[in-house]
């Protein structure tokens, strides 16, 4: 209907590129917004050059999103998160 609808960024290094910040307004969510979305992000980049295009999901249904489109898990990632010990 001409509103805006969702959002989404990348960013580029070089050839290899992050999809990032990809959200659904809620009043389009489950309507293929962020699936489609990406997918245009995606086929840019690789229709500019690219040669690597990488993501953290947030959700598993995130996740299940980007699987949708081609995206496939190929690492894991670990992250320190320091934590302020409480003693008793």
């Amino acid at each position: 209907d001409g509103e805006d609808a969702g959002v989404g960024s990348v960013l580029p290094w070089g050839a290899t590129c992050e999809l990032a910040g990809v959200g659904t307004v809620p009043e389009a969510r489950r309507r293929g917004v962020a699936a489609t979305l990406s997918s245009v992000l995606v086929r840019d980049h690789f229709a500019r050059g690219g040669d690597l295009m990488w993501l953290t999901p947030g959700t598993d249904e995130a996740r299940a999103t980007y699987e949708v489109i081609g995206f496939r898990v190929a690492g894991v990632a670990y992250h320190y998160v320091e934590r302020e010990v409480h003693q008793t």
